[in-house]
């Protein structure tokens, strides 16, 4: 959809059509009454009798170029102080170009009677660009409308008097009605031929905020670190429901190796303990035991028959030798092994002499 609205003027009053695809839908003369529609695109109509257009020729240029170009254009061509003027210059290749001049107050006011209306007009288009181009050269194209000719040629457009324009008329002449001008409207400001909406009066674009989107992505991300605290507090009840499950069993393995009336305050300095404590001092029994035994099995004819070991670290063996050679060889492995081993002297034992050792740690 395309709503279409001209300001009011000193000789017209405010007016809007609504266009659709197939031309003219709706129309009103009070802009207070219309209001674009979501998506609608709106076009503020510049009153022909106060736009100039000119044809020029032009290269190739990028926008601002142009528009430089077209105003060292418009002071060969109108009298009035540059500064005071609004200039713009359609887009395009090389060759010729429509260029609009208006004074730059009017069309700050057209803008001022649009916005106060709650519009904001996408596009600026000079009132005889409305028209299509004639079918022919020389041919004009002739809408009456308020008392006045909109008048479009394949280089011209201005308004003028029904007599002053039928004077200036170029070649043949085909009056259009409004009808015939809304028919194919809409596509011919898709885009527009030239629009004035540029340089100082190009729109500017505000930077809206949605709020009820803005307040949905706020509940999400709260929602999200809800969502991300339940998780963590979750995991620190798991990992506080694990410690206290391994508290209690090493709290049950220390019971079952501890003495029973042993009060269970650090079961794991408890245990270590009671670990010591029965190892023992020096090596410790293990360690002590499987070097003696190692001896022994190293030593031909000598025999383990007994073993103990106290709380001082010291152990306590007796073995059945051949004889004193044998015992002695013992002593020297163990000595051999680092530890400091005193042999009694045999006595008789059965089949062989009995001799007993005292192994302690040098």
């Amino acid at each position: 959809m395309t709503l279409l609205v001209w300001p009011a003027t000193g000789d017209s009053a405010a007016a809007w059509w609504r266009l659709g695809e197939e031309g003219r839908i709706a129309r009103g003369h009070d802009l207070a009454d219309v209001a674009a529609m979501p998506g609608e695109r709106v076009v503020l109509v510049a009153p022909g009798s106060a736009v100039a257009l000119h044809w020029i020729e032009l290269p190739a240029l990028a926008p601002n170029q142009a528009r430089a170009a077209a105003r060292l254009a418009a002071a060969e061509i109108v009298a009035a102080p540059l500064d005071t003027l609004h200039v713009a210059v359609a887009a395009g290749g090389e060759g010729l170009r429509p260029m609009a001049v208006v004074e730059a107050g009017l069309m700050a006011g057209w803008l001022a009677q649009a916005a106060a209306a709650g519009l904001e007009p996408d596009h600026v288009v000079p009132e005889p660009l409305l028209l299509p181009l004639p079918d022919e050269e020389p041919a004009e194209l002739h809408w009456p409308r308020d008392g006045r000719v909109v008048v479009r040629g394949m280089t011209s457009g201005h308004v003028a008097e029904p007599e002053l324009a039928a004077l200036l008329a170029e070649g043949s002449v085909r009056l259009l009605d409004d009808d015939a001008v809304a028919d194919g409207l809409a596509l011919r400001l898709d885009p527009p031929a030239l629009d004035l909406r540029q340089g100082a009066f190009a729109r500017r674009w505000r930077l809206g905020v949605d709020w009820r989107l803005a307040r949905r992505l706020a509940g999400l991300v709260g929602l999200i670190l809800l969502v991300t605290l339940a998780i963590q507090l979750v995991r620190i009840a798991r990992y506080e429901a694990a410690a206290i499950g391994a508290e209690t069993r090493a709290e049950a393995a220390a019971r079952s190796a501890l003495p029973r009336a042993t009060r269970i305050v650090d079961p794991a300095a408890q245990l270590d303990r009671r670990l010591a404590d029965l190892r023992g001092g020096g090596l410790g029994f293990s360690t002590m035991a499987v070097l003696l035994s190692a001896a022994v099995r190293d030593t031909g004819g000598v025999e383990l028959t007994a073993l103990a070991f106290d709380d001082d670290g010291r152990l306590t063996a007796t073995v059945a030798a051949p004889g004193t050679v044998e015992v002695d060889a013992l002593v020297a492995r163990l000595a051999a092994a680092g530890l400091d081993a005193r042999a009694s002297a045999p006595r008789p034992g059965g089949d062989r002499p009995l001799a007993d050792l005292t192994v302690t740690v040098r």
